[in-house]
């Protein structure tokens, strides 16, 4: 299970770049989306990730990589909280 926060909107915040590619995003248990984190040329601190939801609350997220051949890679900086 991953961590609980209290936001409308957190951001998951990683690195793009060649050796990344697809990874699954959770919110509550329940999939929201798969997305990739493949480009050309790697760069840093990017948003990876977006949920939101109509009130503050209590709130479970996941991202969980795929490792796709020739595509391993997730890297997760941090999650961005605004409130």
């Amino acid at each position: 299970m991953g961590p609980q926060l209290r936001s409308e909107t957190p951001f998951g915040i990683g690195t793009i770049g060649v050796g990344y590619g697809w990874f699954e995003e959770y919110a509550e248990g329940n999939l929201v989306k798969a997305a990739s984190s493949y480009a050309s040329t790697t760069k840093y601190r990017r948003l990876i990730a977006k949920w939101g939801w109509a009130e503050t609350g209590s709130h479970t997220l996941k991202l969980v990589n795929s490792v796709t051949s020739g595509h391993p890679k997730l890297d997760i900086d941090g999650i961005v909280i605004f409130q």
